[in-house]
């Protein structure tokens, strides 16, 4: 499934004073009114994320040069999108920031292709059970969706070839949930998995995120099937000329395809 998004630019617009640049949004629903609330944040928001009801499987391919050992990544369960691949983790979270205190989330991982994952791993350090993507294709997506009693709140974690500012996860798998398969080793954990080629770890996994939620404005409900649109409109208020991206994605987190 593809991106829907819209890339627009706003010459500026001048009214009395000079004021900041803002972007309002307008909205009409052929057949009637359509109230549709939106929240904005600006802090940054860390949470923590329980129990993945999917499994994380990283498959060895051996130690590198360095002695670190490198992983395949299949992040929870995968299927195909068309001509991609998107792959979920799903479970609760819980925090401490306000209107991010207790909910239900997804990670939704889509990448090109129908194929095994792309997605590489790097042991961080010999002799721990740490360890840190090496490899992601600049294509790759991945967006954590959040369900709070106060609404639904995307983040984009990794886009255009990177994690962007202040986004981040971590993963762990739980005490004892892990299981091995493939070529033997010794312990059933990341490290000793890592040093051996064709060994297979598998398993529920626990973990955090953080982002920054800056100036993004997420919207609740958008209606554009059955007779009703919605028109956002984008007013620039300052000197300069900006470019605003608008990008939809569903409950599940994944793209949505919005028809202009």
């Amino acid at each position: 499934m593809n991106v829907a998004s819209r890339s627009s630019k706003s010459a500026p617009r001048h009214s009395g004073s000079r004021q900041n640049a803002t972007s309002r949004f307008a909205f009409c629903a052929l057949g009637g009114l359509l109230l549709t609330p939106f929240v904005a944040h600006g802090a940054s928001v860390a949470i923590n994320l329980g129990p993945t009801a999917q499994n994380l499987t990283l498959n060895s391919v051996g130690p590198n040069a360095g002695g670190l050992g490198q992983y395949l990544i299949t992040m929870g369960t995968c299927t195909p999108a068309g001509a991609n691949t998107n792959c979920i983790f799903s479970g609760a979270f819980t925090g401490s920031a306000p209107g991010f205190t207790s909910g239900s989330y997804s990670l939704v991982t889509t990448y090109v292709g129908t194929g095994a994952t792309p997605l590489q791993g790097v042991q961080k350090f010999v002799g721990q059970d740490l360890f840190t993507f090496s490899f992601i294709p600049a294509t790759t997506t991945m967006t954590l969706t959040l369900l709070t009693s106060n609404g639904t709140v995307v983040v984009p974690l990794f886009t255009g070839g990177q994690f962007l500012t202040g986004n981040t996860f971590s993963l762990v798998y739980q005490p004892a949930s892990a299981i091995c398969s493939g070529a033997a080793v010794a312990n059933c954990s990341v490290g000793p998995v890592g040093q051996t080629a064709g060994a297979v770890i598998s398993g529920p996994v626990t973990g955090s995120a953080s982002f920054n939620q800056g100036n993004n404005y997420y919207f609740s409900d958008l209606a554009f099937k059955d007779g009703w649109q919605m028109t956002l409109t984008y007013n620039n208020f300052s000197p300069q000329v900006v470019t605003c991206v608008t990008t939809f994605y569903g409950d599940s987190g994944a793209p949505l395809p919005v028809p202009f």
